[in-house]
């Protein structure tokens, strides 16, 4: 690789979820930005306003102790999120409709690390297949 390429990185693998799952972190240090997708599957329950998933934006500047991100200066809205700064979360997906989505944002602020953070709230019995990724942009050096 050279200088100024996208480095992608798995955070989450692929698989079926019934619990939050927090992402390994990702160091964006040497970049201007780390975008995280979140990729949500179909549902095995149904999805509602007591049973549902947020993916949550964090970061951290040791990598072991981790915020929900509350600046929304700190996060760029890419593909189906809408970042609400009051608890980190890219989106609230709630009904049957809106799974099988993949939710993208761009955390830009002054920590080290940064992460997405699935959280399942309500009782999740047959789960979801979930995973997520990142890509660290405009690289500084290579990785």
């Amino acid at each position: 690789m050279k200088q100024g390429i996208v480095s992608p990185v798995m955070t989450i693998v692929p698989q079926v979820l019934t619990t939050s799952e927090a992402g390994t972190g990702v160091d964006g240090s040497d970049s201007h930005g780390v975008c995280h997708v979140a990729y949500i599957g179909d549902s095995g329950d149904t999805l509602s306003g007591s049973r549902y998933i947020s993916p949550r934006m964090e970061h951290s500047d040791d990598n072991s102790t981790w915020a929900a991100v509350d600046d929304a200066g700190h996060v760029v809205d890419e593909l189906n999120s809408a970042f609400n700064p009051s608890t980190g979360d890219l989106a609230t997906i709630n009904a049957p409709t809106e799974d099988q989505i993949a939710v993208a944002a761009h955390y830009v602020g002054p920590k080290r690390y940064s992460r997405l953070n699935l959280v399942f709230t309500g009782t999740h019995s047959n789960g979801t297949p979930c995973a997520a990724d990142a890509i660290r942009s405009h690289l500084r050096k290579v990785p």
